[in-house]
């Protein structure tokens, strides 16, 4: 199993990107920005910004979602993830939000689907187990989605020659700062969860 993508908090909002500079992290975060200078980056084309915070946490604001993450995937990293995004969230407290996600993409280097039907995938719905085991898997993109509590799991299963994997999105619609911060405190919970879920739904050939 190994990750595709750097797994990221997304919080969709109003973000006003003249708060959020390199500037303001380094002066508001001064135990976790060591540097007088936090080093930024932008994607030529299409004008991204992205800077690093204490080389372990990046940060990519826009208009309308503020995305941290860390490109080194050990657990320490992605706790200061969970925190510098709930900091920014109190901080930031009359930016108006409108959702949350916890993402995370694993590459299919090899092995197939098990169709979710396995005993110990007995929490998921009897309904999601039928509608997958009459799908048609050899289209290149199937979308579904469970429904929880306090979430939607999306999962995105991206199928062919090139570039197979699958993606989880935790989507949390939620507007209450304090419930967001709550919310924020389960990315690590639901990389595991994802990694687990991974270990069931793909299976060695």
């Amino acid at each position: 199993m190994k990750i595709k993508e750097n797994p990221n908090i997304v919080i969709a909002g109003a973000w006003n990107l003249n708060i959020l500079t390199p500037k303001w992290f380094a002066q508001e975060f001064p135990d976790l920005v060591k540097q007088k200078e936090v080093p930024a980056e932008v994607q030529i084309g299409t004008g991204i910004l992205k800077f690093s915070i204490d080389d372990r946490i990046k940060i990519n604001p826009n208009p309308d979602k503020l995305i941290f993450f860390s490109e080194i995937a050990e657990r320490s990293n992605y706790e200061l993830v969970e925190k510098l995004a709930m900091d920014t969230v109190s901080k930031l407290s009359h930016t108006p939000i409108t959702a949350l996600g916890h993402n995370v993409t694993y590459f299919l280097d090899e092995g197939s689907f098990s169709l979710f039907n396995e005993d110990s995938m007995s929490n998921y719905e009897d309904y999601y187990k039928k509608e997958l085991s009459i799908t048609a898997f050899n289209t290149q993109q199937i979308l579904h989605t469970l429904s929880y509590e306090n979430y939607l799991l999306n999962l995105t299963y991206n199928i062919n020659r090139q570039k197979n994997f699958v993606s989880f999105n935790y989507h949390y619609n939620v507007t209450d700062t304090g419930r967001i911060r709550e919310f924020i405190s389960e990315f690590k919970n639901n990389i595991n969860n994802s990694e687990e879920i991974f270990k069931k739904i793909v299976v060695k050939k």
